[in-house]
């Protein structure tokens, strides 16, 4: 891959978000964080040898006893020169921020449009 940055010091902002349940729960709606830890495993697979051109940011709703923004900063602190946790600004400010989102949970996508 011969790809070009046009704009220097500035990566593409790829943000991930969604809401999580927990093990069991609207099992085929929306991830569970098995899945969610997966999702974020196979994107980084695929984009990591392009880190000086990508961004991906990661939010999430809690899930009490199961995942957090601690669990999140503690699993991907080995990829943090490419994956960065949401740091609780508003959500329309995050998704303005952004040049990609990515998202199964239709309420995220339905509210972003407004």
């Amino acid at each position: 891959y011969n790809l070009k940055i046009l704009k220097k010091n500035k990566r593409t902002k790829i943000l991930y978000i969604g809401t999580v349940k927990s093990l069991g729960a609207r099992r085929y709606y929306q991830e569970s964080s098995s899945e969610f830890f997966g999702s974020i495993e196979h994107i980084y697979k695929k984009l990591k040898k392009f880190r000086d051109i990508f961004e991906l940011i990661i939010r999430i709703r809690d899930v009490p006893n199961e995942i957090n923004n601690q669990v999140l900063k503690n699993a991907f602190k080995m990829k943090k020169n490419f994956i960065t946790v949401s740091k609780n600004i508003p959500l329309d400010q995050e998704i303005s921020n952004c040049d990609c989102m990515i998202s199964y949970s239709s309420q995220y996508l339905d509210w972003s449009k407004t």
